[in-house]
């Protein structure tokens, strides 16, 4: 996609902050929002957006919502189109500029299920930033379907009769596998899962985050890793306007790993390999509403 042309000939991985998210992957939101029958207006609306996403699942954890009814083949068209699958190592403002030693200070990262927890840590390990790690995560037991047949999970069950927090996890299980590829790890818990309030504890704690010059990566999974990000610029700015304000000198980045979508129906049925279309066609559309809500 061509960086120097309209929004229509970018995605949402090479955007630039700013871009109308109507017109991305050439119109790709209306062209949803007319398959599921959803009404939305002309131009970029948040209450048009969130109805669009209430109606692509209404719980954020993505596999306990509803089947769509789209079939599989234009599910994942609109899911490769969006490019919320591919890797990402840019500043929120552009992609012009990486995740690198020059920019970063600190990386951060958030909880979650098993699987994104190790994800996650591949992507920090691969990207080889020397920089230190703050894990913000939460106190969810990690109790889901897919989880009981994580092997490490099952560990702990085993060791322990009772599941993991996603705090116990992340200390047991990531904290020592970034220690062992040599990152400083600090694993920051709070009583709370929601992504929003974990940020706002997180910068209450290291204020210094949240500074006017301090570079921060958001480490994440694809299809989460850019509404990540923005959850952070948000309670960042809220605690420090000045907060990656300038898009000529931007503090906030964000880096993912990539993963394929699952195109075939035997696909589905292996989620640690495959990603599901129906599940993160929510997160196109989560992200494009966070995008819209963004300032500039």
């Amino acid at each position: 996609m061509d960086m120097n042309g309209s929004p229509e000939t970018r995605d949402f991985s090479n955007y630039i902050l700013g871009d109308n998210v109507y017109e991305l992957s050439g119109g790709l939101i209306p062209e949803i929002a007319e398959t599921l029958q959803v009404p939305i207006q002309d131009k970029p609306n948040s209450d048009n957006l969130q109805s669009l996403m209430q109606q692509l699942g209404p719980n954020k954890e993505l596999r306990n919502n509803p089947e769509l009814d789209i079939e599989l083949t234009v599910a994942v068209d609109f899911v490769v189109r969006s490019g919320v699958q591919k890797a990402l190592n840019r500043s929120v403002w552009s992609p012009e500029l990486s995740a690198d030693e020059e920019h970063v200070d600190a990386i951060v990262f958030q909880g979650g299920v098993a699987n994104w927890q190790q994800r996650t840590a591949n992507t920090i390990i691969q990207q080889g930033l020397d920089r230190p790690v703050y894990g913000v995560v939460g106190d969810r037991v990690m109790g889901t379907n897919l989880e009981r047949l994580n092997q490490q999970v099952s560990e702990f069950h085993r060791r322990f009769d009772r599941f993991p927090t996603e705090t116990e996890y992340a200390k047991r299980f990531i904290q020592t596998k970034l220690q062992a590829a040599g990152h400083e790890v600090t694993i920051v818990d709070f009583p709370e899962g929601n992504g929003d309030r974990l940020f706002a504890s997180f910068l209450e704690a290291y204020p210094e985050v949240a500074n006017e010059t301090t570079g921060v990566a958001v480490a994440r999974v694809a299809n989460a890793g850019l509404v990540n990000a923005l959850q952070l610029r948000k309670a960042a700015r809220a605690y420090n306007s000045a907060f990656d304000g300038n898009q000529h000198k931007p503090q906030l980045f964000v880096m993912t790993d990539d993963f394929p979508v699952a195109c075939r129906s035997e696909e589905l049925a292996m989620p640690s390999k495959y990603q599901n279309p129906m599940t993160a066609l929510r997160q196109v559309v989560l992200a494009a509403k966070m995008l819209h809500e963004a300032e500039v």
